[in-house]
């Protein structure tokens, strides 16, 4: 009669492959069905995606009809329109007015302004009378000083002569200077 051997023995199978066949075709029934799972994750959420853009493209649809219906519509266009031509003008023109007070802060309380031209590239002539020599240094120091004068540059004297009228004598001086380009655009008060 044959005998039952109960006790293990450490012998391997001759079909020790099998064991990892078997996990590589676990892991790939797992994968496999994550993948699985996934596509529907990703199909369904691309539906609900649908959804909200067909809503919202109704809502937007709906809106654009109620804002057609609304009274007055072409007249704000025609408004707007205008409101920005009007931007460009002022823009592009040039406001002298806030180029006189910049010079008058500084010019001496006791020279006077006999002749002024200027002109757009940026430059300004100037007829001077003042009472002495030392009253026009210090009118010239004023035009030099970058400190005080951040507007006005390259101040050249064409010209300086001795008037005397009515027994009153003074300087004419003839000066040309150069000023910043910035003063005659428009300021937002």
């Amino acid at each position: 009669m044959a005998q039952i051997n109960l006790l293990k023995q450490n012998q391997g199978s001759g079909l020790g492959g099998l064991e990892i066949t078997g996990i590589l075709s676990k892991l790939a029934a797992f994968l496999l069905l994550f993948l699985a799972v996934f596509y529907a994750w990703k199909f369904f959420q691309s539906k609900s995606a649908e959804k909200q853009i067909s809503s919202l493209e109704s809502q937007i649809l709906k809106q654009k009809q109620e804002l057609s219906e609304i009274k007055g519509r072409d007249e704000v266009f025609t408004r707007q329109a205008q409101l920005k031509g009007f931007d460009s003008l002022i823009s592009g023109h040039a406001y002298w007015s806030q180029l006189l007070p910049e010079l008058a802060k500084v010019t001496l309380k006791k020279a006077s302004y006999l002749s002024f031209r200027a002109e757009n590239q940026g430059s300004i002539n100037l007829a001077v009378q003042l009472p002495t020599m030392t009253e026009l240094d210090k009118f010239l120091q004023i035009f030099d000083s970058a400190k005080i004068n951040k507007y006005f540059t390259d101040l050249r004297m064409s010209g300086i002569s001795k008037v005397v009228e009515k027994d009153q004598d003074y300087l004419r001086v003839d000066i040309r200077l150069k000023y910043n380009l910035e003063l005659l655009k428009y300021k937002s008060p």
